[in-house]
């Protein structure tokens, strides 16, 4: 939080109270067998911010049924249409490493 207000001080200590006591979250990774294959989903929202108009693109890398990495983050060019804005998305994908 770039500029915390007091209110949302107060908020978060309401919330730590909340958590004492309560039972920790494990996620646990099973064992999967090689099947070779990895599934890369992305998608942008065209012009999303209000005030640059610059589109938003995210997405996610899974090997498997394991999630290995994803992001979010705004586009440096304003794109001129919807369909630009995918191109845009799409060709993010393809560097991610």
């Amino acid at each position: 939080m770039a500029l915390p207000r007091h209110k949302d001080l107060r908020r978060m200590v309401r919330f730590a109270k909340y958590l004492v006591g309560k039972e920790r979250f494990v996620i646990k990774f099973d064992y999967q067998k090689d099947n070779g294959h990895i599934d890369v989903w992305t998608d942008t929202d065209y012009a999303g911010c209000r005030e640059t108009r610059k589109s938003t693109s995210g997405g996610l890398i899974k090997l498997g049924s394991h999630l290995i990495r994803t992001w979010s983050a705004t586009q440096r060019v304003i794109a001129l249409s919807s369909g630009e804005a995918e191109y845009y998305g799409l060709s993010r994908v393809s560097v991610k490493r």
